[in-house]
C-alpha cells in the first residue's frame, strides 16, 4: 500500500510520517506538487492522501482509483470534496482535537493586542512617532467595560471565553446549534446573532466555513454592529467578507481588525487593500501551531489513515455515516 503526502512544501521533516507508515508495511512517499497533473501522477495509485491545503474538487477526487482515505492536516476541510469522496467510499477525516489552546490563545492574543493598541504603537515608534496617552488612532477602553462575543460556541470558543473571563470581560455567545446548557456551563450568556452585533465590543469568530457560513460577517452584519467593535479571526478567512470589513472600517464601525485567516492565502500582493489599514493586525495563518500542537497534529493524521488502510472507519471521519449508514 502507498500513502502520499501532497503539499508539504518543505515546512516539515516527514521523517515520522515514513517510519511509522513503514511499521505497518505501507510506502510513503513526499512531494510537493504544482498542478494537478502532478497530483495525480503520484496519488492516481495511492490508497491514502495526506494534505494540508491543496485542493481535492470532484473532477480529481474521481480520478483517485485505489484511495480510500483522504486525511487533512487541520481542522477545517473545505479543500475536499467530501459528497464526492462519499460516492467513492473514500473516508475524509480532518484532526478536530489537537490546538484548542493554540487557537484559543491566538485568538486572545490578537483580541488583547487590538485593545491595547500593542502593535500599532510599535509601529508609530518604528517610524520615530511617540503617540502618548491617548493620541492615536482610536480610544482604549477598560476591558471590565466592554462585551466580548464569541460568533460560534464549540471547543476553541469555549476556550477562549475561559481565557477572557479572567480579565473581566462581559461574555456572549452565539451558536444556534448548541443547548443553553452548554453556555449556561461555560458562564456566557447565549444570545442572537443579532444580539452579538448589536451589543459586543469585540466580535471574535468561531465557526467553521461552509456554503452555509460563506460571507457570515457582512455588510448587512457590520450595519447592526456597535461603532467601534473590534474583529477577530482565527477560524476561516471567507467567513468574512474582506471588502466589507475595510468598508465597515472606513464608516468607522470597525475600529481596528485581528486576523489570522484572510480570503484568499497566501497573501503575497503588497499592493492589496488590507496593507492600507494601519490598525488591522495580521498573522499567516499561524493559530494553530506550537510545538506540542504540531507533534500532535501528525500522530492523529498517521493514526487516521492507518485505521482506515486496516479496514476501520475512524471517528474523526466526516463522512463516516455516509459511509456506514452509522
Amino acid at each position: 500500500m502507498k500513502a502520499v503526502f501532497v503539499d508539504n512544501y518543505g515546512l516539515m521533516d516527514s521523517t515520522k510520517e515514513k517510519e511509522a507508515f513503514a511499521k505497518e508495511g505501507i510506502t510513503f512517499v513526499d512531494v510537493n506538487v504544482q498542478n494537478d497533473e502532478e497530483l495525480l501522477a503520484h496519488c492516481k495509485d495511492a490508497d491514502a492522501v495526506l494534505v494540508m491545503l491543496y485542493k481535492f474538487p470532484r473532477q480529481i477526487v474521481e480520478q483517485l482509483e485505489k484511495c480510500k482515505v483522504i486525511v487533512r492536516y487541520g481542522i477545517g476541510y473545505d479543500n475536499v470534496d467530501v459528497e464526492a469522496c462519499s460516492e467513492k467510499g473514500i473516508a475524509v477525516c480532518n484532526i478536530p482535537d489537537y490546538c484548542f489552546e493554540e487557537v484559543a490563545g491566538h485568538a486572545a492574543a490578537l483580541a488583547l493586542d487590538c485593545l491595547r493598541q500593542v502593535t500599532l504603537r510599535d509601529r508609530h515608534i518604528r517610524k520615530g512617532e511617540w503617540l502618548f496617552g491617548g493620541a492615536g488612532k482610536y480610544q482604549v477602553r477598560r476591558f471590565s467595560t466592554l462585551t466580548y462575543g464569541l460568533c460560534g460556541f464549540g471547543h476553541i470558543a469555549r476556550q477562549t471565553a475561559q481565557y477572557m473571563k479572567g480579565f473581566g470581560f462581559d461574555m456572549i455567545a452565539h451558536d444556534p446549534y448548541l443547548a443553553d446548557e452548554v453556555f449556561e456551563q461555560n458562564g456566557v450568556r447565549k444570545v442572537s446573532m443579532e444580539e452579538l452585533c448589536k451589543t459586543a465590543d469585540i466580535i471574535s469568530v468561531h465557526v467553521p466555513l461552509s456554503a452555509e457560513t460563506r460571507y457570515l460577517i457582512n455588510k448587512d452584519k457590520f450595519a447592526m454592529m456597535k461603532k467601534g467593535v473590534i474583529i477577530v479571526n482565527t477560524s476561516r478567512g471567507p467567513l468574512i467578507n474582506q471588502s466589507d470589513l475595510l468598508d465597515a472600517m472606513d464608516a468607522g464601525i470597525v475600529k481596528a481588525a485581528g486576523l489570522d485567516v484572510l480570503e484568499t492565502e497566501p497573501l503575497t500582493d503588497l499592493n492589496d487593500r488590507i496593507f492600507q489599514y494601519e490598525n488591522v493586525v495580521l498573522t499567516p495563518h499561524f493559530a494553530f501551531h506550537s510545538e506540542e500542537s504540531f507533534e500532535e497534529l501528525r500522530d492523529k493524521v498517521i493514526a487516521s489513515a492507518v485505521t482506515v488502510l486496516r479496514g476501520e472507519i475512524p471517528k474523526n471521519a466526516v463522512n463516516k455515516k455516509a459511509l456506514t449508514g452509522k
